[in-house]
């Protein structure tokens, strides 16, 4: 059992001492949230940047302005918590957002600050992403499915990063900083909600094992 409890059996006690029984999300409803979730929070953070970019540059510098807008990410990663299934306390959340979305803030800013070019930001978001996978399926007692955390969580990051830069380069501000929010968010959130729907494989499988017998299965007994 992880620190926060999230592995499926702890879950799974949880989700029964609930009635009526918390909603299971399905692969396409876990994406979909965490895709609205994060593309709303990261139209208000990169919304910092279009419109108080420079005085955040001008007074705290580019690694301050960076640690801004990673604060800012993470006072609103409660627009995730609907994407996992079950009870999860608002504690249990935001310790497992800190600590995830941390490892990829800091992994990413550290290869771009060395690098300061397209392979530093293709190495942080390669980088950053096996951190942010690696700490969810710790979590969530779940590291067999590390690679397709991983893989999807990287996919999405990586062309919602990289496409949003691409209109940011072709756009004029603000909307070029908007732009770049609002195709980041989509990507990474949908990569980051199909990363929870694979961590909580394992409660899942336990909740449908419990689950009570259909009307069809009692008629045949």
């Amino acid at each position: 059992m992880g620190l926060l409890q999230l592995d499926a059996e702890a879950s799974f006690e949880r989700w029964k001492a609930v009635s009526p029984a918390p909603r299971v999300l399905s692969f396409w409803g876990a994406t979909l949230i965490g895709c609205l979730g994060f593309t709303a929070l990261s139209l208000g953070v990169f919304a910092t940047w279009a419109f108080g970019g420079r005085f955040l540059y001008g007074n705290f510098g580019e690694l301050g302005a960076y640690g801004v807008w990673c604060v800012l990410f993470l006072l609103g990663a409660g627009f995730m918590r609907p994407a996992l299934t079950g009870p999860i306390s608002w504690g249990r959340f935001y310790a497992l957002f800190l600590a995830s979305f941390l490892v990829y803030a800091a992994l990413w800013t550290l290869a771009w600050m060395l690098l300061h070019n397209r392979m530093g930001e293709w190495l942080g978001a390669f980088l950053g992403m096996i951190g942010m996978g690696a700490v969810l399926c710790f979590s969530f007692g779940a590291m067999r499915f590390l690679g397709r955390t991983v893989a999807a969580l990287f996919i999405g990051n990586a062309l919602g990063y990289f496409l949003g830069s691409w209109f940011h380069t072709t756009t004029a501000a603000p909307w070029a900083q908007l732009l770049w929010g609002l195709f980041y968010g989509l990507g990474t959130g949908a990569g980051m909600g199909m990363a929870y729907y694979f961590c909580q494989r394992p409660l899942r499988m336990l909740i449908a094992s419990h689950a009570p017998p259909s009307a069809d299965e009692n008629a045949d007994a």
